[in-house]
């Protein structure tokens, strides 16, 4: 197998330029959303913790950028149990529904009227 390997590994690196996979660019995070992302973090880790979930499997970090930068982000979150979980607070969280604070060294979640 390591024959095999190097043998495409060399093959690869043969190829003309213009035949390599063209790389895909993320677009840089707005440093406008950042405050909005690290709350997103904190709530995260509230609705993850509430329902003994770990949070990586209900958002991951690029969603959690979208969910933060966007209007109407379009990430697996935002559906389905993940949505029910915590993609509803994030919205309400992004349009000033819900408050996070901070009570005894533990972080609340306040939904607001």
């Amino acid at each position: 197998i390591g024959k095999q390997i190097l043998d495409l590994a060399h093959a690869a690196l043969s190829a003309p330029k213009s035949e390599w996979p063209k790389s895909i660019r993320k677009d840089a995070f707005p440093k406008s959303a950042a405050a909005t992302l690290e709350m997103l973090k904190m709530l995260l880790r509230i609705n993850a913790g509430e329902a003994d979930v770990a949070a990586k499997l209900v958002a991951s970090s690029d969603e959690l950028e979208i969910i933060a930068a966007e209007e109407n982000p379009r990430v697996p979150t935002m559906s389905g149990w993940r949505y029910d979980l915590f993609g509803k607070d994030a919205v309400d969280l992004k349009a000033g529904k819900i408050a996070l604070s901070l009570h005894k060294g533990q972080i609340k979640k306040t939904i607001l009227s």
